[in-house]
Protein backbone atom coordinates (compact mmCIF):
# COMPACT_ATOMS: atom_id res chain seq x y z
CA UNK A 1 0.00 0.00 0.00
CA UNK A 2 1.36 3.65 -0.90
CA UNK A 3 1.59 6.31 1.37
CA UNK A 4 -1.22 9.08 0.52
CA UNK A 5 -0.26 12.41 0.12
CA UNK A 6 -2.16 14.81 1.80
CA UNK A 7 -0.93 18.15 1.06
CA UNK A 8 -2.48 21.48 4.13
CA UNK A 9 -2.24 25.09 3.85
CA UNK A 10 -1.88 26.11 7.51
CA UNK A 11 -4.07 30.05 8.19
CA UNK A 12 -3.69 32.40 10.92
CA UNK A 13 -4.97 35.99 11.69
CA UNK A 14 -2.06 37.62 13.71
CA UNK A 15 1.64 38.46 13.11
CA UNK A 16 3.73 34.83 13.08
CA UNK A 17 5.61 35.87 16.31
CA UNK A 18 2.51 36.70 18.03
CA UNK A 19 0.64 33.23 16.86
CA UNK A 20 3.83 31.65 18.05
CA UNK A 21 4.04 33.55 21.38
CA UNK A 22 1.70 30.96 23.75
CA UNK A 23 3.47 28.17 21.97
CA UNK A 24 7.03 29.10 23.02
CA UNK A 25 5.99 30.32 26.30
CA UNK A 26 4.74 27.43 27.21
CA UNK A 27 7.59 24.74 25.78
CA UNK A 28 4.62 23.55 23.27
CA UNK A 29 7.06 24.46 20.18
CA UNK A 30 9.31 21.81 20.10
CA UNK A 31 12.15 23.94 20.10
CA UNK A 32 10.89 25.98 17.34
CA UNK A 33 10.53 29.48 17.22
CA UNK A 34 9.51 30.48 13.50
CA UNK A 35 5.71 29.00 12.51
CA UNK A 36 6.76 27.35 9.78
CA UNK A 37 9.50 25.02 11.31
CA UNK A 38 6.90 24.52 14.25
CA UNK A 39 4.34 23.61 11.80
CA UNK A 40 6.54 21.28 10.26
CA UNK A 41 7.57 19.77 13.50
CA UNK A 42 3.61 19.94 14.13
CA UNK A 43 2.60 17.94 11.49
CA UNK A 44 5.29 14.84 11.29
CA UNK A 45 3.95 13.85 14.75
CA UNK A 46 0.40 14.11 13.44
CA UNK A 47 1.68 11.76 10.37
CA UNK A 48 2.90 9.55 13.17
CA UNK A 49 -0.31 9.34 15.08
CA UNK A 50 -1.85 7.97 11.96
CA UNK A 51 0.69 5.69 10.74
CA UNK A 52 1.47 4.22 13.85
CA UNK A 53 -2.00 2.91 13.64
CA UNK A 54 -1.17 1.34 10.51
CA UNK A 55 -3.13 4.68 8.22
CA UNK A 56 -0.28 5.32 5.30
CA UNK A 57 -0.52 8.93 4.91
CA UNK A 58 1.21 11.93 5.43
CA UNK A 59 -0.05 15.46 5.85
CA UNK A 60 2.76 18.05 4.69
CA UNK A 61 2.19 21.73 5.28
CA UNK A 62 2.54 23.39 1.58
CA UNK A 63 2.20 26.90 3.13
CA UNK A 64 1.13 28.83 6.02
CA UNK A 65 0.27 32.40 6.08
CA UNK A 66 -1.25 35.20 7.84
CA UNK A 67 -4.37 36.23 6.80
CA UNK A 68 -6.47 39.46 7.38
CA UNK A 69 -10.19 39.26 5.78
CA UNK A 70 -11.44 42.73 7.53
CA UNK A 71 -11.63 44.33 4.27
CA UNK A 72 -14.88 41.85 3.85
CA UNK A 73 -16.58 44.24 5.84
CA UNK A 74 -17.38 42.83 9.13
CA UNK A 75 -15.46 43.69 12.25
CA UNK A 76 -15.87 40.77 14.05
CA UNK A 77 -14.33 38.74 10.69
CA UNK A 78 -12.17 36.21 12.42
CA UNK A 79 -16.00 35.17 14.04
CA UNK A 80 -17.55 35.25 10.86
CA UNK A 81 -14.45 33.48 9.25
CA UNK A 82 -14.89 30.58 11.49
CA UNK A 83 -18.55 30.34 10.60
CA UNK A 84 -18.05 30.18 7.61
CA UNK A 85 -15.57 27.33 7.30
CA UNK A 86 -17.90 25.21 9.44
CA UNK A 87 -21.09 25.90 7.16
CA UNK A 88 -19.84 24.15 3.79
CA UNK A 89 -21.12 23.85 1.51
CA UNK A 90 -22.45 27.93 1.98
CA UNK A 91 -25.66 28.44 2.32
CA UNK A 92 -25.84 31.93 3.85
CA UNK A 93 -24.72 34.65 1.84
CA UNK A 94 -22.97 36.48 3.91
CA UNK A 95 -20.09 33.50 4.56
CA UNK A 96 -19.30 33.58 0.75
CA UNK A 97 -16.90 36.08 0.66
CA UNK A 98 -14.86 34.39 3.44
CA UNK A 99 -14.86 30.92 1.42
CA UNK A 100 -13.75 32.63 -1.95
CA UNK A 101 -10.85 34.53 -0.12
CA UNK A 102 -9.76 30.66 1.62
CA UNK A 103 -10.00 29.04 -1.87
CA UNK A 104 -8.39 31.93 -3.38
CA UNK A 105 -5.42 30.95 -1.13
CA UNK A 106 -5.79 27.07 -1.00
CA UNK A 107 -5.77 26.98 -4.98
CA UNK A 108 -2.47 29.45 -4.98
CA UNK A 109 -0.59 26.76 -2.20
CA UNK A 110 -2.08 23.71 -4.31
CA UNK A 111 -3.86 22.28 -0.75
CA UNK A 112 -5.90 19.55 -0.34
CA UNK A 113 -6.74 21.14 2.84
CA UNK A 114 -7.44 24.27 5.24
CA UNK A 115 -6.32 24.31 8.29
CA UNK A 116 -7.85 27.54 10.52
CA UNK A 117 -5.48 28.00 13.66
CA UNK A 118 -7.45 30.45 15.56
CA UNK A 119 -5.81 33.27 17.89
CA UNK A 120 -6.68 33.51 21.63
CA UNK A 121 -9.62 35.63 22.47
CA UNK A 122 -10.40 36.09 19.16
CA UNK A 123 -14.65 36.82 20.16
CA UNK A 124 -15.51 33.26 18.35
CA UNK A 125 -17.38 30.24 21.01
CA UNK A 126 -14.30 28.38 23.17
CA UNK A 127 -14.66 25.12 21.37
CA UNK A 128 -11.36 23.14 20.87
CA UNK A 129 -11.68 22.13 17.14
CA UNK A 130 -14.41 21.28 14.40
CA UNK A 131 -13.87 19.29 11.10
CA UNK A 132 -16.78 17.94 8.59
CA UNK A 133 -17.58 13.97 9.08
CA UNK A 134 -16.29 12.43 5.71
CA UNK A 135 -16.69 15.89 3.89
CA UNK A 136 -16.00 16.74 0.28
CA UNK A 137 -13.52 19.14 -1.01
CA UNK A 138 -15.95 22.07 -0.76
CA UNK A 139 -15.74 21.03 2.56
CA UNK A 140 -12.21 20.26 3.33
CA UNK A 141 -11.51 22.79 6.30
CA UNK A 142 -10.23 22.38 9.80
CA UNK A 143 -10.63 24.79 13.00
CA UNK A 144 -8.30 24.56 15.70
CA UNK A 145 -8.57 27.13 18.88
CA UNK A 146 -5.56 28.71 19.88
CA UNK A 147 -4.31 26.19 22.23
CA UNK A 148 -5.37 22.94 20.49
CA UNK A 149 -2.84 23.26 17.71
CA UNK A 150 -1.51 19.89 19.31
CA UNK A 151 -0.57 16.60 17.82
CA UNK A 152 -3.75 14.77 19.32
CA UNK A 153 -6.27 17.89 18.65
CA UNK A 154 -4.92 18.11 14.97
CA UNK A 155 -4.99 14.08 14.19
CA UNK A 156 -8.94 14.49 15.93
CA UNK A 157 -9.76 17.25 13.74
CA UNK A 158 -8.37 15.81 10.79
CA UNK A 159 -9.90 12.25 11.58
CA UNK A 160 -13.19 13.63 11.36
CA UNK A 161 -12.40 14.82 7.81
CA UNK A 162 -11.40 11.83 6.61
CA UNK A 163 -14.76 10.06 8.33
CA UNK A 164 -13.99 9.34 11.84
CA UNK A 165 -16.52 10.38 14.62
CA UNK A 166 -16.38 10.26 18.38
CA UNK A 167 -18.58 6.61 18.11
CA UNK A 168 -15.98 5.15 16.99
CA UNK A 169 -13.28 5.20 19.74
CA UNK A 170 -12.33 3.29 22.42
CA UNK A 171 -12.09 4.15 25.78
CA UNK A 172 -11.24 1.78 28.95
CA UNK A 173 -9.28 1.63 32.23
CA UNK A 174 -6.11 -0.10 32.04
CA UNK A 175 -2.70 -0.16 34.77
CA UNK A 176 -0.27 2.64 33.22
CA UNK A 177 3.15 4.35 34.38
CA UNK A 178 3.26 7.42 33.01
CA UNK A 179 7.23 8.09 32.28
CA UNK A 180 8.31 5.57 34.39
CA UNK A 181 6.12 6.17 37.69
CA UNK A 182 3.93 4.07 39.46
CA UNK A 183 1.72 1.43 37.69
CA UNK A 184 -1.68 3.07 38.28
CA UNK A 185 -5.31 1.88 37.06
CA UNK A 186 -5.97 4.84 33.96
CA UNK A 187 -8.56 5.60 31.76
CA UNK A 188 -7.38 5.51 28.50
CA UNK A 189 -8.62 6.70 25.41
CA UNK A 190 -7.83 6.38 21.70
CA UNK A 191 -7.82 9.53 19.31
CA UNK A 192 -11.21 9.96 18.00
CA UNK A 193 -12.60 9.12 22.18
CA UNK A 194 -15.10 11.68 23.27
CA UNK A 195 -17.02 10.15 26.56
CA UNK A 196 -17.89 10.85 29.94
CA UNK A 197 -14.95 10.21 32.05
CA UNK A 198 -15.20 7.01 34.08
CA UNK A 199 -13.52 8.31 37.63
CA UNK A 200 -10.07 7.67 37.11
CA UNK A 201 -8.67 10.72 36.90
CA UNK A 202 -8.20 12.73 33.40
CA UNK A 203 -8.01 10.61 30.92
CA UNK A 204 -5.14 9.50 28.99
CA UNK A 205 -5.32 10.03 24.78
CA UNK A 206 -3.04 7.24 23.39
CA UNK A 207 -1.49 8.33 19.71
CA UNK A 208 -3.86 5.28 18.21
CA UNK A 209 -6.67 5.20 16.68
CA UNK A 210 -9.06 2.34 17.15
CA UNK A 211 -9.33 -0.29 14.67
CA UNK A 212 -11.35 -3.82 14.17
CA UNK A 213 -8.15 -5.78 15.13
CA UNK A 214 -5.73 -3.30 16.94
CA UNK A 215 -3.72 -4.02 20.27
CA UNK A 216 -1.54 -2.56 22.44
CA UNK A 217 1.10 -2.94 24.89
CA UNK A 218 4.63 -1.32 25.98
CA UNK A 219 5.17 2.22 25.52
CA UNK A 220 3.29 4.34 23.67
CA UNK A 221 2.84 8.47 23.35
CA UNK A 222 -0.19 9.74 25.13
CA UNK A 223 -1.63 12.67 26.33
CA UNK A 224 -3.41 15.58 28.58
CA UNK A 225 -5.23 17.36 25.71
CA UNK A 226 -3.28 20.33 26.38
CA UNK A 227 0.22 18.73 27.52
CA UNK A 228 3.18 17.74 26.03
CA UNK A 229 3.61 14.05 25.02
CA UNK A 230 4.68 11.91 27.96
CA UNK A 231 5.40 8.08 27.76
CA UNK A 232 2.63 5.82 28.74
CA UNK A 233 3.35 2.50 29.18
CA UNK A 234 0.92 -0.41 29.49
CA UNK A 235 1.38 -2.84 32.14
CA UNK A 236 0.25 -6.52 30.15
CA UNK A 237 -1.37 -8.22 28.84
CA UNK A 238 -1.74 -6.28 25.64
CA UNK A 239 -5.21 -4.19 25.70
CA UNK A 240 -7.43 -4.17 22.20
CA UNK A 241 -7.97 -1.17 20.71
CA UNK A 242 -11.04 -1.53 18.74
CA UNK A 243 -13.61 -4.19 17.16
CA UNK A 244 -15.77 -4.31 14.48
CA UNK A 245 -18.09 -1.53 15.83
CA UNK A 246 -15.22 0.73 17.18
CA UNK A 247 -13.06 1.16 13.86
CA UNK A 248 -11.84 4.49 12.95
CA UNK A 249 -8.70 2.99 11.25
CA UNK A 250 -10.99 1.41 8.50
CA UNK A 251 -12.43 4.85 7.71
CA UNK A 252 -9.51 6.54 7.24
CA UNK A 253 -7.53 4.02 5.11
CA UNK A 254 -10.49 4.43 2.66
CA UNK A 255 -10.42 7.99 2.71
CA UNK A 256 -7.07 9.34 2.95
CA UNK A 257 -5.98 8.60 -1.35
CA UNK A 258 -9.68 10.66 -1.72
CA UNK A 259 -8.74 13.33 0.42
CA UNK A 260 -4.96 13.66 -1.11
CA UNK A 261 -6.66 13.96 -4.67
CA UNK A 262 -8.88 17.39 -3.86
CA UNK A 263 -6.50 19.39 -5.29
CA UNK A 264 -5.11 17.06 -8.04
CA UNK A 265 -4.15 13.11 -8.34
CA UNK A 266 -3.36 11.37 -4.70
CA UNK A 267 0.77 11.51 -4.50
CA UNK A 268 2.16 7.70 -4.14
CA UNK A 269 -1.70 6.76 -3.24
CA UNK A 270 -3.27 3.42 -3.83
CA UNK A 271 -6.52 3.27 -6.52
CA UNK A 272 -9.73 4.66 -4.73
CA UNK A 273 -11.30 1.85 -2.99
CA UNK A 274 -14.55 0.87 -3.97
CA UNK A 275 -17.37 1.01 -3.18
CA UNK A 276 -15.95 4.73 -1.50
CA UNK A 277 -17.54 5.95 1.52
CA UNK A 278 -20.30 8.53 0.92
CA UNK A 279 -18.96 11.96 1.97
CA UNK A 280 -22.41 12.74 3.36
CA UNK A 281 -21.76 13.12 6.95
CA UNK A 282 -23.72 11.52 9.74
CA UNK A 283 -26.76 12.50 10.44
CA UNK A 284 -27.00 10.30 13.57
CA UNK A 285 -23.92 10.92 15.24
CA UNK A 286 -23.65 12.74 18.53
CA UNK A 287 -21.62 15.42 19.41
CA UNK A 288 -22.14 16.98 23.56
CA UNK A 289 -25.45 15.08 23.37
CA UNK A 290 -26.58 17.70 19.87
CA UNK A 291 -27.03 15.87 17.24
CA UNK A 292 -24.19 16.17 14.27
CA UNK A 293 -25.66 16.95 10.99
CA UNK A 294 -22.18 17.78 9.16
CA UNK A 295 -19.61 19.53 12.12
CA UNK A 296 -18.28 18.20 15.14
CA UNK A 297 -17.66 20.89 17.81
CA UNK A 298 -15.29 20.55 20.14
CA UNK A 299 -16.49 18.66 23.28
CA UNK A 300 -15.57 19.61 26.98
CA UNK A 301 -15.28 16.35 28.12
CA UNK A 302 -13.11 15.07 25.66
CA UNK A 303 -10.71 18.07 25.44
CA UNK A 304 -9.98 18.36 29.48
CA UNK A 305 -11.42 21.68 29.67
CA UNK A 306 -11.94 21.20 33.47
CA UNK A 307 -8.05 21.10 34.15
CA UNK A 308 -6.32 24.30 34.47
CA UNK A 309 -5.31 25.71 30.99
CA UNK A 310 -1.80 26.73 30.48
Amino acid sequence: MGCSEVDVLVIYPQDPIDQMAYMVMYGKHYGETQIDPFLAAHFERVTKIYQDSEVEVRFNVVGSQQVDLSGIGASDWMVQLRLALMNTPVTNPAYTPYIEAVEELRSTHGADIVVYWRMLDDGAPAVSGAGSIGGGADEAYVVLSHRMMRPISAAHELGHLLGGQHGDGVQLVTGVMINGGAVAAREIRTVMTSATNLGFGDALHVWRFSGANATLQGDVNCAWLLDNADTCTLVPPAIRLGDVDHDTVSNLRAMAPIVAAFRGAPRHATPTPSPTPSPTPSPTADCNGEPETSRCWGVREYWGADRPAT
